[in-house]
């Protein structure tokens, strides 16, 4: 849990870790590579948002 401080309002957030793929070589451009990597997102994770808005849900 991690505590987090907004406009005077303090709150506890767990903050959940994502995995991320290994990189993939896309391309090589002027001696430069470029890869790229994309998120692996679990089958059971909650996309669910609680958002509050000045105090209201």
């Amino acid at each position: 849990m991690t505590r987090l401080c907004y406009r005077g309002i303090c709150y506890q957030k767990k903050i959940s870790t994502l995995k991320v793929s290994q990189k993939e070589t896309i391309a090589k451009y002027r001696g430069l590579v470029y890869s790229f990597s994309s998120l692996r997102v679990p089958s059971n994770y909650n996309f669910k948002l609680q958002i509050k808005y000045r105090g209201a849900a």
